[in-house]
This record gives C-alpha cells, sequence and structure tokens, in this order.
C-alpha cells in the first residue's frame, strides 16, 4: 500500500508564512480570474479556476515536502558462482545481484548490479528481509560476515536454489606433515552430476608416474596408501576422468612436507625367541631404529644384542632392565611370560621408567592367558582380562586409524573390561585388541595381537611397517619439550591461519613463502584457557609453499602450502552448499514501512503545465 505523507506539524515558522500567503494569493488570483470571465461558461471558467489552483498548489507541495510510504517487504536475489545465465528470476524476487570475486573470469549477468562482498549487498539494502540465494551459495565465513551485518540474520527469508554440481573430489583427509619413512593415507569421496556414470581416480607420484588407480561412481569414497620419496616438499596430482574417456575432468594435487625425525630407541625383552621379535628386528634394520633385544636363556641370565647403535654406546647396555638403564629407550616390547617373570627391582624401574614418558607393550601370550584364567594373575599392569570359555584362538580383521588392511590374523579369544581405557586398535565388530592408558608421562598398552609378524610373511610388508609405525607414534616418549599442534585444513590465500604450540616459554617467529620470499612476522599469545599453549594468527597473502620459522632452538620449524584459489572446485563449492543450505529458513515478515520524498520535478512539471494552460487560455480564448 503506498501513501502519500506529508509532515505539517513540524513545518517551521517562515514556511508557514509563505503558505498562508500562497493561500491568499490563490483566493485572490481565482476572484479576479471569474471577474474578468464573466459571461463565459461554466466549463470555461472551471477550467481556469483549476489551472490557477494547481500552480499555487505545486508551489505550496514543494514547500511542504510530501513524502511517499510503502509498505513491502525488502527482498533481494544474491547470484553466486555456478548460477545458471538461463535462470528465470522474478520481478517480485526483489533486486538481482551477482557476488564476484576477483578471480571469477565468467560472463557477467546483464541485469544484475556487480558487488564483490557481503559488504556492499549491505550498503545497497540494510533492511533485507529476503534472500534467494542462487548457486554454489556463501562459505561459513561469508555467512558469518552475513550474520554480523544483518542483527538477527536468523530471521531472515533465505532461500536456496544449487547450482550445477562440480564432478570432483570431496571430503579429502591426508596428512600434511610426516616424517621419514612413514606412509601417507589419502582418502575421499568422488562428487559428480551423473550418478550414472563410472569415474576413474588415478593418484600420481611428482613424476607423474601412477601410483594407484580406482573405479567408482558418485558418492562413493576412495583411499590411497604410499610412502612419499623422501625428504621436501611433495605434491602427489590425482586426477578424475570418466570412464574410457580421455578428457581429465577434474585435476587436483594434494601437498604435504615430509621432513627427518630422531630414530626412536626400542627394547625389546623377551622369554625366549620369538618369530614377532625376530620381524620386527628386521623392520628395525630396514628403517635404521636403533633396537636392543634382551633375551632370557636361564633363569638368571640373558643375553643382549644392539642393533644400529654405535660401538661406544653398547658396552654399557648389558641390561638395560637390571642396570635402570631404561632412560635411554622411547619404547618397550615385552611379552606376557617375561612380564610375569621380572624381579622387584626390575618392576620398580620399569614403573619409574613409564611414568617418566617410556611407552610400553605388551604382548599378551599363552602364559598370560593361563595365569589369568587360573586367578593366579587376576589383573594384567591394571588391564582387566575376560577370557572366553573358548579357549582356541579367534579370527579379527584389525583397525586402526587410516588403516588399510583387509587380512584377518589370530588374536587371543578374550576381552578387556568396560573400565579399560581406550582402545588403539579394534577388530571389524568394534572388539578392542590392543587397549592403552596413560601412566604419569608414559604410556601403557596391553595387545591381543601377538603375531602381527603375518602379514609380513603374506607379502604385506606395508601392512606391518604401517602398524608398528603407529605404535610408535602413540607409545613412544614424546622427546619434543615444545610441539607444534598441526591443522590439516585446506588453506587458502587471505584465511586466517592459527598456528599453535605447547611448551613453557612464548615465542616469536617468522613466516616465509619460499619463492617470493616475503615475510610476516609472527607473534605467539598464551592461550588463558589452555596452560602453556600458545598461538599466533596469519595470512598467506599468496599461494605457494611456506616456511614457518621459530626463533626457538628447541622447536623446529615446518612447511605449509597454501592453495590457489581455483584448486579443489569440488569441495569448495560442497562447503558453500552446505554452509548455505543450514541458513535455509521461511519466517513470517512483517512488512516495514519505506518513506522517499517525491521528486521536485513532478512539482515543476504541474507548475508548468498549469500556466502553459492558463498563457493559451487568454492568448487565444479571451
Amino acid at each position: 500500500m503506498i501513501t502519500l505523507q506529508a509532515p505539517l506539524l513540524s513545518l517551521p515558522t517562515p514556511i508557514i508564512t509563505l503558505l498562508v500567503f500562497l493561500l491568499l494569493s490563490c483566493i485572490t488570483t481565482v476572484w479576479l480570474s471569474l471577474t474578468r470571465l464573466q459571461g463565459k461558461s461554466v466549463i470555461h471558467k472551471g477550467l481556469v479556476t483549476s489551472f490557477n489552483v494547481l500552480a499555487f498548489a505545486s508551489v505550496a507541495a514543494w514547500l511542504i515536502g510530501f513524502n511517499i510510504s510503502q509498505e513491502k517487504v525488502v527482498s533481494a536475489v544474491l547470484l553466486t558462482e555456478g548460477a545458471s545465465e538461463s535462470r528465470d528470476i522474478e520481478p517480485s524476487q526483489g533486486k538481482v545481484f551477482e557476488l564476484r570475486t576477483l578471480s571469477d573470469n565468467s560472463e557477467l549477468f546483464p541485469d544484475a548490479s556487480q558487488i564483490g562482498s557481503i559488504m556492499e549487498l549491505h550498503n545497497k539494502l540494510p533492511d533485507l528481509q529476503s534472500l534467494h540465494v542462487i548457486g554454489n551459495g556463501l562459505s561459513q565465513k561469508q555467512w558469518a560476515v552475513f550474520d554480523q551485518l544483518y542483527q538477527g540474520a536468523e530471521t531472515l527469508n533465505i532461500a536456496y536454489t544449487p547450482g550445477k554440481l562440480e564432478t570432483g573430489m570431496v571430503n579429502l583427509v591426508w596428512d600434511q606433515q610426516l616424517k621419514v619413512g612413514q606412509f601417507q593415507l589419502v582418502s575421499g569421496l568422488l562428487q559428480a552430476q551423473s550418478p550414472q556414470s563410472l569415474y576413474t581416480i588415478s593418484l600420481f607420484d611428482p613424476t607423474d608416474r601412477v601410483i594407484e588407480t580406482v573405479n567408482l561412481r558418485a558418492g562413493e569414497s576412495f583411499s590411497f596408501s604410499f610412502v612419499p620419496k623422501g625428504v621436501g616438499e611433495w605434491r602427489y596430482p590425482i586426477r578424475v576422468q570418466e570412464r574410457g574417456a580421455e578428457e581429465t575432468i577434474a585435476d587436483e594435487s594434494v601437498a604435504f612436507a615430509v621432513a627427518y625425525s630422531p630414530k626412536p630407541s626400542i627394547l625389546v625383552n623377551q622369554s625366549a625367541p620369538l618369530f614377532e621379535t625376530r620381524h620386527l628386528k628386521n623392520w628395525a634394520t630396514e628403517h635404521g631404529v636403533r633396537m636392543t633385544i634382551t633375551s632370557q636363556i636361564s633363569q638368571s641370565k640373558s643375553i643382549s644384542q644392539h642393533l644400529n647403535y654405535s660401538s661406544e654406546n653398547q658396552h654399557f647396555i648389558k641390561d638395560p632392565l637390571a642396570q635402570g638403564k631404561l632412560d635411554l629407550y622411547d619404547f618397550m616390547v615385552i611379552d606376557g611370560r617375561a612380564f610375569m617373570a621380572l624381579s622387584e627391582d626390575a618392576k620398580r624401574y620399569l614403573n619409574t621408567a613409564v611414568n617418566e614418558g617410556l611407552g610400553l607393550l605388551i604382548l599378551a601370550d599363552a602364559d598370560l592367558m593361563e595365569a589369568v584364567r587360573s586367578k593366579k594373575m587376576p589383573t594384567t599392569a591394571g588391564f582387566n582380562l575376560r577370557l572366553s570359555n573358548q579357549k582356541i584362538d579367534r579370527i579379527a580383521v584389525p583397525m586402526w586409524p587410516n588403516s588399510i588392511i583387509q587380512q584377518p590374523i589370530k588374536v587371543f579369544n578374550a576381552n578387556f573390561s568396560e573400565q579399560d581405557s581406550a582402545p588403539l586398535i579394534t577388530d571389524e565388530n568394534g572388539r578392542a585388541l590392543v587397549m592403552s592408558k596413560d601412566v604419569g608421562l608414559g604410556k601403557l598398552a596391553l595387545s591381543l595381537m601377538p603375531n602381527t609378524y603375518q602379514w609380513k610373511t603374506a607379502g604385506m610388508a606395508q601392512t606391518y611397517s604401517h602398524y608398528w609405525q603407529f605404535m610408535l607414534s602413540r607409545l613412544g616418549r614424546n622427546n619434543d619439550k615444545q610441539q607444534w599442534q598441526h591443522t590439516d585444513k585446506v588453506a587458502y590465500p587471505l584465511d586466517q591461519q592459527q598456528l599453535c604450540f605447547r611448551g613453557v616459554n612464548p615465542v616469536e617467529g617468522q613466516l616465509i613463502h619460499t619463492s617470493m620470499k616475503q615475510v610476516q612476522n609472527l607473534t605467539f599469545t598464551p592461550q588463558w584457557l589452555e596452560q602453556d599453549k600458545y598461538c599466533a594468527a596469519y595470512w598467506g597473502l599468496t599461494s605457494g609453499w611456506y616456511q614457518i620459522n621459530p626463533n626457538d632452538s628447541e622447536l623446529p620449524g615446518f612447511r605449509q602450502y597454501i592453495y590457489p584459489a581455483s584448486n579443489w572446485k569440488a569441495w569448495q563449492q560442497q562447503d558453500k552448499m552446505t554452509a548455505t543450505k543450514a541458513k535455509v529458513g521461511n519466517f513470517d515478515l512483517n512488512p516495514v514501512v519505506i518513506e522517499r520524498p517525491v521528486a521536485t520535478i513532478w512539482y515543476w512539471l504541474v507548475l508548468i503545465l498549469s500556466l502553459t494552460c492558463l498563457w493559451i487560455e487568454r492568448r487565444f480564448f479571451s
């Protein structure tokens, strides 16, 4: 509804005086014109009177300043990346805006107003009540700005029409920081326009040679596992093609940095030579891991074998448990029989070492199981075991984070108590196979799967290596006094990043673009809610590799990759669509009253028209 309003009560005294003068002038002019027109027809007199009144009224209205008041719901259409040019937009949906980024090279929509940010939309429509988003939508960051600008934005009517799906990879997960020898596992989902089509996803190494290829349809998951070539900054391409076609639909790459890590020191204490420890010894030899193997050869005598130690470091480590030298090791493996046979002194040394950071893994064996069954050992290092009535071993497929194993192995038929700590490794049904708990600064774990060497003998050396790397990473001693808290979130230029570390002292550092040599200074400030945690915010201005160099010798530097904004188009589209769908909502809106002054030109047009008609009357009809 449109109404005309005039602020009569708020007019200043000079304007009121002029209006009174105009009214008297109008009355006088009409009386004189009627006197002049005596003998003329009533129609003639009426027209002349009307034009005189209109002329004075237009001047009076100009002095008063009328406003047009209109009640309406303020609506707009926002075209985002991915909006179709053929999309029909009803005029009732409001004004059309197109949100464009600097890198957007698509054709302009001719009927839309171009804006570069949500702030521009707010500047043009501060009273927005209803918004129809078309295309990929807005990211979570953009919606956060929208909510801040439009206070109470949760009550806005927001409708969403998604654009056409991009074909590519979404929901990817991989480690952006690795140590030499660690496995890289890349997993994700395929997003595609056609659910019926079959697609090929291939992983390439940096020399563009195929590592692995899988065939799948839209919505299916994929995973690749490989060992990177060595230390350095790596980008492994992943390409998507429709099965049987040569054209590449999506060509992306996973970027990560591989750095050296200090070699862990492992102690193996066995009651007798075991197949498990023999293969673990071979694995340590291949990876340059320092290892001491202590084997019991009689009730009171044992022998020790040292791997990858220099000769000058071997002479004083004859029997670490007896000598109290456990602080020289990061990780210890002991079988159940040897664990139960420990002397009181050895138990005391071991307990102290674990509390000070040593990781201890106990491999269950027949002797330990029998001790639990006969109630001679109701608890096992603090773990409560419930044995099955069936003494035979069971078959299980061990599962741990990022594992890709499908080969089952024999495990002991026992269950951990619900009161025990979180499981490290489970079977396919979620039953714990390896349970661990914190003891002081160290870790203590009990494993029901003492024969993982079966993977090695079955030709799955990578799986066997991955398993022991995982156990070392979760149970091994943490030798870093200060350590980074890495994020595996994909970063783009101008995205705000937060870099944190745990330590005892605040540090400063530099963020360096390795190719352009751009330098940003980083200042780490304490996080008051978390003790000994320090964080710094930074922005990568351009894409490429960045080196983070802290001014602290105890905290190593590392590399991070900032992706170009044009990368991971399908993944970015999915994130925007998900964030936009979460904002959709319809509410009962109260129309807002919009007032605008009547344009001055209308007053002058009425005045000129009236005076023109009066001149014609005097010139031709007097």
